[in-house]
C-alpha cells in the first residue's frame, strides 16, 4: 500500500537544487528510495569547466549513499537528469531550453542549495529563497504543486536570483509554511 507521500509524488517531476552537497545528496537518495513512482529528478547543478553533465551524474551515483538503491531499485537512476545552472544566476543560470522544460514539466521543487564560498555570510550562503519572491509572483510553471526549502540554517532568509516557477495560481502561496 501506497504511502500519502508515495501518492503525491507518484508521475510527478522533481527539480532539487543542491544536489551534489551533503544534505542534497542524503535528500536525493531518500527521495529515489521513498517514491519510486516518480516520472523525473532534475538535478540543478553548478557547471565545472570540461566535465560534461552525464559524467557528474556516474560520479554522483557513485557515492556509497547509493549503495542499497543500486541493490533495491536500480530503475531509480534512470529518472534522473542533469540541468546545469547556478543559484546564484538570474533565472538559476539555466538555459532557454532548460528554462521552458522546468516550466513546463516541474511540479515540486525541492530547494536545497547554497554557495560554496566559506567566506560568505551564513545569509548569502544558505540563498534560502523565500516562496513568496521565488515561486507565488512566478508566471512560467503550469503545473507546480509543491515548494520546499531544505537548509541546515535556521535563518530566513531573503530570495536571490530565483527563477519564477509558477503559473498564477488561486493557491499560490504568499508566505512559508513553518
Amino acid at each position: 500500500m501506497l504511502t500519502a507521500i508515495q501518492k503525491f509524488y507518484a508521475n510527478s517531476t522533481i527539480l532539487v537544487t543542491g544536489a551534489t552537497g551533503y544534505l542534497g545528496t542524503y535528500f536525493v537518495e531518500k527521495l529515489l528510495r521513498s517514491c519510486p513512482d516518480v516520472k523525473k529528478v532534475y538535478l540543478l547543478v553548478r557547471k565545472k569547466r570540461g566535465r560534461p553533465n552525464e559524467d557528474r551524474l556516474v560520479e554522483f551515483f557513485e557515492s556509497p549513499v547509493y549503495n542499497a538503491l543500486k541493490r533495491s531499485n536500480p530503475r531509480a537512476f534512470q529518472t534522473v537528469e542533469v540541468l546545469s545552472g547556478d543559484l546564484e544566476l538570474e533565472e538559476l543560470g539555466l538555459g532557454d531550453g532548460d528554462q521552458e522544460k522546468v516550466a513546463n514539466e516541474v511540479n515540486s521543487v525541492f530547494h536545497v542549495g547554497a554557495t560554496i564560498n566559506m567566506a560568505e555570510t551564513l545569509r548569502m550562503s544558505t540563498l534560502s529563497a523565500a516562496p513568496e519572491g521565488c515561486v507565488a509572483d512566478g508566471d512560467s510553471s503550469l503545473n507546480m504543486n509543491c515548494y520546499s526549502r531544505l537548509s541546515m540554517s535556521p535563518l530566513p532568509t531573503p530570495s536571490y536570483n530565483c527563477m519564477k516557477l509558477m503559473k498564477s495560481s488561486p493557491q499560490a502561496p504568499k508566505m512559508p509554511i513553518t
